[in-house]
């Protein structure tokens, strides 16, 4: 038997069936829980609605009944009837599918999926009235209440407030440990810690009075990288009438990244985000949450966190790769320094690594002399690769009419080549772009590439635009639960024909987007319980239309265990979202 109970509606309201030890008008009673543990699972063909066909609708699962005994306690007859009520409505059909929500004294959660099916009543004694619950679940397995979502968190020290010292909804501001609170004063300005939370155990309150209005700053900077896409996610509420405001704040370069309002009024929690990319030599931020000016409001947050949104298909960091730095003097015979590039073999023979001013972008590239000595090169700075993704190397180049140049791409986890040395065949005198696309190998997290003159005595070669993409991204994912899961994949940006792939089954969506905020959305639910699609979302908005996949494509499910999830494209730079329950065959 758990210690917790719930039911949250199809609405998303979270009803309290019973918490031991602080429920007074409702209990489960001890022994009455039944088909909680691991169900004989059976796939099954739904038939059509006519008795005559013999026809499917598709293989779903025997569905599970689960329930418990649960005994009202009134104070009168009237007080036992609106507890019946009340029940009821904590099962609203009209809302559709819920989850029973089951937390033990250990601290172990599990969810089902599923709706009431129907309530037997005992005959009442006294102002008293036992029942018990039948849920019905299309999906018979238990899983976790949060979602697993494959996306790097950054740390907002004490994100729930749940450490502070003094005590909550007293009257009294608080002070919150790794939070510094600004304008507490005697004005009847205040921050404080209040029970009315999200989660956990307590959130942030800020009323306004008299003086300036207060606010909460996060006390140290949050380490961030410059150029990275974050999303902050909080839940906030107000007090019926007004809402707070929040800042994101550039704490190295003193600038604000965004101020808006939070735009919640209302009396319960809702989700608030925000997504940005962190400014240029910024490695650090900070956040800041505000009450309402006017006089009086109470507005509360609760429950900050911060995630790193860039997995996926974006260019790999190729550090001055139109070779437009560094100790330049554009054709003067003489070699240059190009940042983060290393010259190599430019020496007193002729072997030069210069600045030219023949460019197929900006106002310099690279340009390769053979002298007599050692043919002449440069290499890049490390730049981090991960085992199993396939790069594309970019460089626009040029001959000199007669002779090319050549690359050669280096593992410098493995000290071994990934390409050798090898021609670009572009002896043209006018730029060309070059490609080349390889997977890097195992146990590889970082590669150099190198770029040659030709070994022909007085051959010219030239380089610019340097780019490395990665066009199939591996991402790491892991099933905690003890069946496989089935996973829910969002696509944002531009993108041509994506293809995710788990194992040996794929799925390739026909579909090419335009818009940076455009989605693809690929939905693998349980079998039978909704129906499995994979829509497109023009600028992320809207209902979505349907979406086909090649012939051979499937829904995809995460192995119990570690997994690697490939995404490829044919073109395009979008992010990938992968979300999934961790699903358990019984409560334990």
């Amino acid at each position: 038997m758990a210690i917790e109970y719930y039911y949250r509606d199809g609405g998303d309201t979270e009803n309290t069936i019973y918490v031991a030890g602080t429920t007074t008008t409702q209990a489960v009673l001890r022994g009455t829980e039944f088909g909680a543990d691991d169900p004989p699972v059976r796939l099954i063909g739904e038939k059509t609605p006519s008795r005559l066909a013999d026809q499917h609708r598709g293989v779903v699962y025997d569905p599970r009944e689960y329930g418990y005994g649960l005994i009202l306690l009134g104070t009168s007859k009237a007080n036992l009837q609106a507890l019946k009520a009340t029940w009821s409505t904590y099962h609203d059909r009209e809302l559709g599918e819920g989850f029973v929500k089951r937390v033990t004294a250990s601290g172990n959660t599990r969810c089902l999926d599923c709706f009431l099916r129907q309530t037997d009543w005992a005959e009442p004694e006294g102002y008293s009235q036992e029942l018990t619950a039948h849920y019905l679940a299309r999906n018979p397995f238990w899983r976790d209440e949060s979602l697993t979502t494959n996306e790097s968190s950054l740390t907002v020290p004490n994100h729930g407030f749940e450490t502070f010292t003094g005590t909550e909804d007293d009257g009294t501001s608080d002070d919150f440990d790794d939070w510094t609170e600004v304008t507490d004063d005697g004005n009847g300005d205040k921050v404080e810690a209040t029970a009315t939370k999200w989660g956990g155990s307590y959130a942030v309150k800020l009323t306004r009075g008299t003086g300036t209005p207060p606010r909460i700053d996060s006390a140290a900077a949050i380490s961030v990288t410059a150029g990275d896409t974050l999303r902050l996610v909080f839940r906030a509420r107000g007090d019926g009438t007004y809402a707070g405001a929040y800042h994101i704040l550039d704490d190295t370069n003193s600038e604000t990244i965004e101020s808006a309002a939070t735009g919640v009024t209302g009396t319960s929690y809702t989700e608030v985000s925000h997504n940005f990319t962190v400014p240029a030599g910024c490695s650090g931020i900070k956040l800041r949450f505000w009450a309402n000016a006017t006089n009086t409001s109470v507005v509360y947050y609760d429950s900050i966190t911060l995630t790193n949104t860039a997995v996926p298909n974006v260019d790999c960091i190729v550090y001055n790769g139109s070779f437009e730095s560094g100790t330049l003097t554009d054709d003067n015979g003489v070699s240059d320094d190009f940042d983060n590039w290393t010259e190599v073999n430019d020496d007193g023979n002729g072997d030069k690594t210069e600045s030219t001013a023949t460019v197929h972008g900006g106002s310099h590239a690279l340009k390769l002399t053979r002298g007599t000595g050692t043919r002449a090169y440069v290499h890049s700075a490390a730049i981090i690769a991960v085992a199993g993704e396939t790069v594309k190397l970019s460089v626009w180049t040029r001959g000199d009419g007669t002779y090319d140049g050549a690359y050669a791409i280096w593992d410098l986890s493995n000290s071994a080549w990934i390409k050798g040395i090898t021609a670009t065949a572009i002896t043209a005198a006018s730029y060309t772009e070059f490609t080349y696309s390889f997977a890097v190998p195992s146990n590889c997290s970082s590669i150099q590439y190198m770029f040659y003159a030709n070994n022909t005595n007085t051959a010219v070669a030239y380089f610019d635009d340097v780019t490395l993409t990665r066009t199939t991204v591996v991402i790491s994912l892991t099933n905690s639960g003890d069946i496989p899961a089935w996973i829910h994949a969002t696509i944002t940006g531009v993108v041509n024909t994506p293809v995710l792939t788990l194992g040996s089954d794929s799925q390739t969506i026909n579909k090419t987007t335009s818009n940076a905020d455009d989605e693809l959305r690929s939905d693998a639910k349980p079998n039978g319980t909704t129906r499995r699609s994979v829509r497109y979302f023009e600028n992320g908005a809207g209902d979505g239309v349907g979406v086909a996949t090649t012939s051979g494509s499937k829904f995809l499910k995460l192995a119990t265990g570690a997994n690697s999830l490939k995404v490829s494209a044919t073109s395009g730079t979008p992010t990938v979202k992968i979300q999934y329950y961790n699903y358990y065959r019984g409560l334990f």
